[in-house]
């Protein structure tokens, strides 16, 4: 197609792909009816994945009745609870209290270090950014005791 508008010549391109059919009421209901399934297939996924979340949430060292963990911060101390659990089982050894708390708050939000600060009954002041956590990339326990066999 050419469209000429005061001595300027602009090309217009041609639509590629199928054309698009007209909406027909039969062909709405389908696409309403396939829309509705779809969306309740999200909810029932993200039913499923609460559910799972919940469920982790009961097995990580810190619970409270009171304040519900967010999806990343379980995540989180899911995977650090894991990390200091599988060191322990490795290396034979139980770390002392701070050093553990240290391990299981490494990466999380400070609200959360806070809960499992006081699940160990460990001063959150001592879990601070500035007082050196111990990391996952570490592979020393400090201060650690031998598991009794």
């Amino acid at each position: 197609l050419m469209m000429t508008t005061s001595s300027v010549d602009i090309k217009i391109p041609k639509k590629r792909g199928p054309k698009k059919k007209p909406m027909t009421e039969e062909r709405r209901e389908r696409l309403v009816q396939r829309r509705a399934r779809a969306n309740s297939r999200e909810r029932n996924r993200m039913h499923g994945l609460n559910h799972a979340l919940e469920s982790l949430r009961l097995h990580v060292p810190v619970f409270n009745h009171t304040q519900k963990l967010s999806k990343i911060e379980t995540l989180r101390l899911a995977s650090n609870y894991i990390w200091a659990l599988s060191k322990i089982v490795r290396s034979g050894l139980f770390p002392d209290t701070l050093t553990y708390a240290k391990t299981l708050t490494e990466g999380l939000s400070q609200t959360t270090a806070n809960l499992v600060a006081s699940s160990l009954h460990v001063n959150p002041r001592l879990l601070s950014k500035s007082s050196g956590n111990f990391t996952n990339s570490s592979d020393k326990l400090y201060d650690c005791q031998e598991l009794d066999p």
